[in-house]
């Protein structure tokens, strides 16, 4: 192996940060406000998975979620064991109701992936009142190809499904980094990229490879 490359491995995880939410609330706004606030972060909006698979499939067909996780595990591993992505803190986006008896929660598969990655893991459960989430689904652009525009199929989403949180799930060992519930009812995705930085830093999460290790040498003087 040559000296480069042991240089690489050497050199800590950056975190995986996953953004929860209903459909329209605004995580891919938010999402990616966050990446400009983070040096050399990488943004993977997760209608990337999802659009190849609902140009073959109806979500009601039979093998829909499984095709949409033979797509998604390999990218979960890649973000695991590849050194470069490890260098760099990961954003993306996934919608994850509270789980139900007898289906995984999808959201577990991110964690495990972080944790096979020696990553940092933290969940952003964006929300805001029903109105507002409606008002914003329906801005939507009309080419947004899979994203959600029916206002109806919103509201029985609220009606029906409640946000997964790993703070409230006492069965996820390990405990992650950290999770934040935001209402950005009231605030512009800048706004809430801004609050988000303070959750982070609040957290003492490195962001690039350079913070997390001058915060070892720190905590080791």
């Amino acid at each position: 192996m040559s000296a480069p490359e042991d240089v690489r491995q050497a050199k800590p995880s950056m975190p995986l940060i996953v953004f929860s939410g209903y459909p329209g609330v605004g995580k891919y706004s938010v999402a990616i406000a966050l990446r400009d606030r983070i040096p050399d972060s990488r943004f993977f909006d997760n209608h990337l998975l999802i659009d190849p698979v609902a140009a073959l499939l109806e979500r009601e067909d039979e093998g829909y979620q499984d095709f949409r996780r033979a797509l998604r595990v390999p990218v979960l591993e890649e973000l695991a064991k590849n050194n470069c992505l490890r260098q760099r803190t990961i954003i993306t986006t996934h919608y994850q109701q509270v789980k139900r008896k007898g289906r995984p929660v999808d959201s577990h598969e991110f964690m495990r992936s972080a944790v096979k990655g020696d990553r940092p893991f933290v969940s952003i459960i964006l929300d805001c009142e029903e109105e507002e989430n409606i008002r914003r689904l329906v801005s939507r652009p009309k080419s947004a190809k899979t994203k959600l525009t029916d206002p109806e199929v919103l509201l029985d989403l609220r009606n029906k499904h409640v946000l997964y949180s790993f703070d409230a799930d006492e069965e996820v060992v390990p405990k992650i980094a950290g999770e934040l519930r935001l209402n950005v009812e009231h605030i512009s995705a800048e706004e809430a990229a801004d609050k988000i930085m303070e959750f982070l830093n609040g957290k003492s999460i490195p962001l690039s490879p350079e913070k997390k290790e001058e915060a070892i040498r720190q905590s080791s003087l």
